[in-house]
């Protein structure tokens, strides 16, 4: 997003994010990708980048991890 937020959608239910996440500044969050699934823990690792770097989020755990 343009405030350094993620938020994680079911695309079958769109009308609010299942998941937000603040990011590290407000600078605006230009490439996402999404990392296989930990079939473990059931969480999903998403890699965003933006004019701070990259960050590491655990979507679907309480955890949260940046790089």
């Amino acid at each position: 997003m343009q405030n350094g937020m993620v938020m994680s959608f079911d695309t079958r239910q769109t009308k609010a994010p299942l998941e937000t996440r603040i990011g590290l500044s407000c600078n605006p969050v230009h490439t996402l990708i999404s990392v296989a699934p930990d079939s473990s823990s059931g969480t999903t690792t998403l890699l965003s980048a933006s004019q701070i770097g990259i960050c590491e989020w655990n979507m679907g755990s309480s955890e949260e991890r940046y790089s």
